[in-house]
């Protein structure tokens, strides 16, 4: 099953441009015009990853923020924003977003990597849950060994896995 990206934006070409270029890297793409239509979108059908404005007339961006965090925590969020300053950057990471791109978008290869460094993120959660899913009965006591095979999560579609770094170039946090 391919990922789905829900693109939230008040601005019709930004959608179509991002979801374009979604498409033809392998992602299921669904669009919305403000949160209203992107909650309505959450509720029938299952987001990995939202792409969202801030500024949008109604509810704005940080109100999906919130809302992605406290009802969907393990949909990644990566804002599209033209306002960069370190003040709205920091105000998104604080509720949540993965990642922001700055608009204009005038290089393609860094909406791709926001969007494949989410996909990694969200794969290693799933993975994390899956495993202690297995290990537990129906009684919630443990029923698989640690070291028991565990179910593959698919494979990323599309060329976006070029973008990752190979596990030997990470340099680890201080």
């Amino acid at each position: 099953m391919p990922t789905t990206i829900l693109v939230v934006d008040d601005d019709t070409l930004i959608r179509k441009l991002v979801g374009a270029h979604l498409r033809a890297w392998g992602y299921e793409v669904a669009t919305a015009s403000g949160v209203e239509e992107a909650l309505a979108v959450l509720g029938a059908r299952h987001v990995h990853i939202v792409l969202t404005d801030i500024e949008m007339p109604g509810r704005d961006g940080y109100d999906l923020l919130r809302i992605l965090r406290d009802q969907h925590p393990l949909i990644r969020a990566i804002v599209l924003t033209s306002h960069d300053e370190v003040s709205t950057v920091l105000d998104v990471l604080k509720l949540g977003a993965f990642s922001f791109v700055s608009k204009p978008i005038l290089d393609p290869e860094i909406l791709a990597q926001a969007v494949a460094q989410a996909e990694v993120v969200l794969r290693g959660w799933l993975d994390r849950l899956a495993s202690v899913s297995r290990r537990r009965k129906p009684s919630g006591t443990t029923a698989v060994e640690p070291h028991a095979a565990q179910t593959p999560v698919p494979e990323s579609p599309g060329p976006l896995t070029d973008f990752l770094l190979p596990t030997d170039q990470l340099v680890p946090l201080p």
